[in-house]
């Protein structure tokens, strides 16, 4: 997750995907590495996906720190 994140700060998203990916495989339920895997997808391009791992962040915790972004993240992959 750290290197993930590292690399959506600097502005390197299609970087932070697979680090990403690895952070949730490793932790599936943990609903801020969703959130930041669909704001790496997003910033990518890839709309479909970022939608799907923006939704399940919000499934598995509605109230997250970072809820209020994913919601708004989540109108732009519409």
């Amino acid at each position: 997750d750290t290197l993930g994140y590292v690399y959506l700060k600097k502005n390197i998203p299609t970087l932070a995907v697979a680090p990403m990916l690895k952070a949730v495989e490793k932790d599936p339920n943990n609903a801020t590495y969703h959130y930041r895997l669909g704001q790496a997808y997003l910033l990518s391009g890839n709309k479909a996906k970022a939608k799907a791992s923006l939704e399940m962040a919000l499934k598995l915790k509605a109230d997250f720190p970072e809820a209020g972004e994913a919601r708004t993240l989540l109108t732009q992959a519409q």
